[in-house]
């Protein structure tokens, strides 16, 4: 997945996937075996489907 920035779709805030992995994801047990295809707003701490994952979810038949 990319590093790139995102936002949250709760409270608008723009923030870069790697701060929200270290920071929001950092007690999560899914963050230590990598990409779990959510997202957690380090702010208002909402967690939403990646752009990603709803792709792959997309490409099933």
């Amino acid at each position: 997945m990319s590093s790139g920035n995102v936002t949250c779709p709760k409270c608008g805030f723009t923030f870069n996937l790697s701060y929200s992995r270290t920071f929001a994801c950092g007690s999560c047990p899914s963050a230590a075996l990598g990409d779990c295809g959510y997202i957690k707003c380090p702010k208002c701490k909402y967690e939403f489907e990646s752009p990603r994952a709803q792709q792959i979810r997309g490409w099933r038949f």
